[in-house]
C-alpha cells in the first residue's frame, strides 16, 4: 500500500507530461533512474554535451586511466538501459537556451524539445590551472569525452 507521500508524488507526476533534464552527468542518470522508480511514466529527455551516456567521474581517475577498469565499467548503465527505460537520449549537443514562455528547451542545431517540467543539471568543469603540472603520469581525461 502507497504511503499518503508517496500517493502525492505520484499525482503530482500524472500531470507532467514531458520532462527535459539539461546536463548529462551522474546527476541527469539518477535523477532520470529515479523519475522512472518513481513511477513517471510521461517523456522523458536527457541532454548532455558529452559524446556518451553519463558516467562514473571518480573511476576516472582512479581506474580506467591507470588501466585498472574498462571503459564500460564507467558507465552507470548500458545503453539499451535508456531505450528500455524511455528516455531520450541526446549526447554531444546542448541546450543553447530556454524559451520559457513557449516551454521549449532549444538544442545547439535549432531542435526543440518541448517541456512541462525542465531540470538543470549542468554540473561543473575542473579548473586549470595556470601552471604546469607534474602529473602527466595521470593526463587528462578529455580523451574520454571525445572518444565517442
Amino acid at each position: 500500500m502507497l504511503r499518503r507521500a508517496e500517493r502525492g508524488i505520484l499525482a503530482a507526476m500524472a500531470d507532467i507530461g514531458s520532462i527535459v533534464i539539461v546536463g548529462g552527468g551522474e546527476a541527469a542518470y539518477h535523477a532520470a533512474k529515479t523519475l522512472r522508480e518513481q513511477g513517471y511514466e510521461g517523456k522523458l529527455a536527457v541532454v548532455g554535451a558529452e559524446g556518451q551516456p553519463p558516467y562514473q567521474r571518480p573511476p576516472l581517475s582512479k581506474g580506467y586511466l591507470h588501466g585498472g577498469q574498462s571503459r564500460e565499467d564507467l558507465d552507470f548503465a548500458p545503453g539499451s538501459w535508456y531505450q528500455e527505460q524511455r528516455i531520450d537520449l541526446r549526447t554531444a549537443t546542448t541546450v543553447r537556451s530556454l524559451d520559457r514562455a513557449a516551454r521549449q528547451a532549444v538544442l545547439a542545431d535549432g531542435t526543440r524539445l518541448g517541456y512541462d517540467r525542465r531540470l538543470l543539471v549542468t554540473g561543473s568543469r575542473a579548473r586549470t590551472l595556470p601552471f604546469r603540472t607534474h602529473s602527466s603520469a595521470v593526463g587528462d581525461s578529455k580523451p574520454l569525452r571525445d572518444e565517442r
